[in-house]
Order: structure tokens, then sequence, then C-alpha cells
């Protein structure tokens, strides 16, 4: 997951968030939430019950590639495998709960 903490749709999607991180749980994949513009709130963590860190010189990583936030990514032995941007559709849920279970 990365999003912004500036950002009024990343804020919007947080309960989402909270519910995919438990469907990734459930999956035994383990996920986490980069903020792209500041250092998290430490009730981040809290409020979506996975680790969120700050991303360092945003600007300089590979990650300023990505078009817009919120963003989810799913990562398999090292290589993006799908990718969500923006506020997911309900198609886009179904998605990712069966990209969570294959």
């Amino acid at each position: 997951m990365v999003g912004s903490v500036h950002c009024p749709t990343c804020q919007a999607v947080r309960p989402f968030w909270h519910e995919a991180a438990q469907w990734a749980a459930d999956a035994q994949v383990e996920n986490l939430c980069l903020m792209t513009d500041s250092q998290p709130d430490p009730k981040d963590a809290e409020t979506l019950g996975i680790p969120v860190f700050q991303v360092l010189d945003f600007d300089s990583s590979s990650l300023r590639d990505l078009p817009l936030v919120p963003a989810l990514l799913l990562l398999r032995n090292g290589t993006v495998e799908h990718q969500w941007l923006g506020e997911p559709s309900d198609a886009q849920r179904i998605e990712l709960q069966a990209a969570l279970r294959s």
C-alpha cells in the first residue's frame, strides 16, 4: 500500500486498506504501508493493522514512477505482479481478493 498523508483519496480508502490488510494476512501475504510525503502518525499502524513507513527522499525513489496514489502493489518473488491505482472499484476489490488467493 502506498499513500500520502495529505491525499484526501488516500484518507478515504483507509477503511478499505484495513480490510485489504486483513485479506492479505488471511492469505499469509506480508503487507505494509508506505507514506510518500511525511512521517506517518504513530496511530496509522494501529488504525491499519499493519506496519507503516515513510519513504525517505521520495522524489528520487523508484516509487516516484507511480502515476498516482493511493496504490496497492502485489509483489511476489521481487516482481510487481499486480497494481491497483486510485480509489478501488468493486471489480478491483474482487480482483485483489482473487490475486491474494492465487
